[in-house]
């Protein structure tokens, strides 16, 4: 056999393999996916009386499109967090932040599956509030700006993985929202 060639076999093997990380970081043009994880509003009482929570569990749903390896658009809705005010008095309100948004995304494929992105978007929030006692609230409703930064893993064509931090305005407030998705791919 001559030094230049090489076994059939051998060959087919690198080719099936260059196909695959081609295959791997070729981008899907809809995907759906759905995330949980960790929110902070970073809410201070203005009282010693009042007792503030507001790190908990978030939520989120998304469907997007990619138009091509690099822009690409989703939609979500999500439960943002939720803040928790317990008085010395005995009352209690909470409050649960859920949001309906649009961004625009922007992504790098690094290869080997890795696609770091950022996103910027307008989304509709609202309140739902539970309370107990003669604590006063008014239930809020807006449109704000959100943004994040993430990272895409596609652990094969049709299933990705996805961490992300995204910040949402909230009237006067903004939440650090940090969640791990699965999606897929289509």
């Amino acid at each position: 056999q001559d030094a230049g060639e090489r076994a059939p076999g051998f060959t087919s093997s690198v080719r099936s393999r260059e196909e695959a990380a081609e295959d791997i970081d070729a981008p899907s043009r809809f995907y759906v996916g759905g995330g949980i994880g960790y929110s902070s509003f970073g809410v201070d009482s203005t009282s010693s009386s009042v007792d503030v929570e507001d790190t908990t569990l978030s939520f989120k749903g998304f469907i997007g499109y990619r138009q091509n390896k690099y822009l690409g658009a989703e939609l979500q809705f999500a439960k943002v967090g939720v803040i928790e005010q317990t008085h010395a008095s005995g009352s209690h309100l909470e409050e649960a932040i859920y949001s309906v948004g649009f961004s625009g995304n922007l992504s790098l494929p690094l290869g080997g599956g890795f696609t770091p992105f950022a996103k910027i978007g307008v989304h509709g929030w609202w309140e739902n509030a539970e309370k107990s006692g003669s604590v006063s609230n008014t239930e809020g409703s807006g449109t704000d700006l959100y943004f994040g930064l993430g990272v895409d893993y596609n652990v094969f064509r049709a299933f990705s993985i996805r961490a992300e931090w995204e910040n949402y305005f909230v009237a006067d407030e903004n939440a650090n929202v940090f969640t791990a998705s699965a999606i897929l791919n289509f």
